[in-house]
């Protein structure tokens, strides 16, 4: 529970408490982990795996729009929603992911005109739009201000 809670910035109570309301809708089901007594392994129940089938289809239609702008315009739409992302981390409206943008090794328009125009220091290497991360394993969050 606690690897959960610290993946989605949550109490461990929290993780617990949608746990339990999975478990009473008959959608997980719980099992100690066999390496450690103390963890907990969740699994899908047949009915929790439809559900999770019907539900990976959400975005279809999305996709199927994106798909059709020219890519200029999709890169435009990313580094919208990522700079959104990025405002609500800021003001601690959502928790603290490790995107690109709001890493101390990201330099936004470094490379001016070019078609990867963004500068990650830690590769020291040139960055497209496409190409920023959401979740990087090496983020380290730049200093407030």
């Amino acid at each position: 529970m606690g690897e959960l809670a610290r993946e989605f910035g949550v109490a461990p109570a929290t993780v617990s408490g949608a746990v339990a309301a999975l478990e009473r809708k008959g959608l997980v089901r719980r099992r100690s982990s066999p390496g450690d007594g103390r963890a907990v392994a969740l699994a899908l129940t047949p009915r929790g795996g439809a559900l999770a089938r019907e539900l990976a289809a959400w975005d279809l239609p999305l996709r199927r729009r994106l798909a059709e702008l020219p890519s200029g315009q999709k890169e435009g739409a990313l580094w919208l929603l990522l700079r959104l992302i990025d405002g609500l981390q800021e003001e601690g409206a959502i928790t603290v992911s490790g995107m690109c943008v709001s890493c101390r090794y990201f330099r936004p328009h470094a490379h001016p005109g070019a078609a990867r125009p963004h500068h990650c220091a830690l590769l020291d290497a040139p960055l497209g739009v496409g190409e920023l991360r959401l979740d990087c394993p090496d983020h380290e969050p730049a200093a407030a201000g």
